[in-house]
């Protein structure tokens, strides 16, 4: 093939590449933020204890909620449960349920919400009384109530905890999860 044939075809090749590459970055990198998401609230979740009277039975799993909107943290979550933890099993519950009318957290242990779910599920959370751990990548979601607030602080997912907000849902969180945090919020932000 003469070289003024290939020119053209090898200049549209790297042109392509140039284009995909950063596309092909970026979704593994939206990809490994929603494996980081999903293994922090799985993670936090096996440091947090919850009254009994908020499990029907010994045995009965712990009910994970997760109010979203991007297929690949779904995925996330879906292989972060394929491994069996040790302890009480995790039950991944998709809230919304298609065609479901009831109310955020109804039948959760713990609820999450993404960045992605539509702002106005945020509105629905539990009673703060009810045993639900509320988690959320939601600026100032600590602050307005939510127990755990999940932030990125240079590029790297932390969290912040609202310790009364636990309290009054009779939770309780283990000391070394709560070195972790970035923040510990120990008077109610709301008074």
């Amino acid at each position: 093939m003469p070289y003024r044939t290939i020119r053209p075809l090898l200049a549209a090749a790297l042109l392509l590449a140039g284009l995909l590459l950063p596309q092909a970055a970026r979704a593994q990198t939206m990809g490994s933020d929603a494996w980081a998401k999903a293994r922090l609230v799985i993670t936090f979740s096996r440091f947090v204890q919850w009254p009994a009277h908020a499990f029907a039975h010994e045995d009965s799993p712990l009910h994970v909620c997760v109010v979203q909107d991007s297929p690949v943290l779904a995925e996330a979550f879906r292989r972060q449960l394929a491994t069996p933890p040790a302890g009480r099993p995790l039950q991944l519950v998709w809230w919304p349920a298609p065609g479901s009318q009831a109310a955020a957290g109804a039948s959760c242990h713990l609820l999450y919400i993404d960045d992605s779910a539509p702002r106005r599920l945020a509105e629905l959370l539990p009673p703060p009384d009810a045993p639900v751990l509320t988690m959320a990548q939601q600026d100032g979601f600590a602050s307005r109530g939510g127990m755990v607030e999940l932030v990125v602080v240079n590029d790297a997912l932390r969290f912040d905890v609202n310790l009364s907000a636990l309290h009054r849902a009779e939770l309780g969180v283990r000391a070394g999860a709560l070195k972790l945090a970035r923040e510990v919020l120990r008077e109610d932000p709301r008074r």
